[in-house]
């Protein structure tokens, strides 16, 4: 799991794009599917709330209530 997210991070940053988007470009390069790529973001907490700020960017979710900084 661990790999993967590391992965995945990696193209984020090099390819300056979102960790959703960067996912889905994992997946394409792979040929891993996408929902053994959704069962390993799972596993991490962390991993999981990044990807789903970025789907709340994108508007596939509602956006959820935040705490002001």
């Amino acid at each position: 799991v661990q790999d993967f997210l590391q992965k995945i991070e990696a193209i984020a940053a090099e390819r300056r794009i979102e960790y959703l988007d960067a996912v889905m470009y994992y997946c394409e390069q792979t040929g891993l599917e996408i929902e053994t790529a959704a069962e390993l973001i799972k596993k991490n907490a962390k991993f999981k709330a990044r990807v789903r700020v970025d789907a709340e960017n994108a508007g596939y979710f509602p956006k959820t209530a935040k705490l002001p900084i």
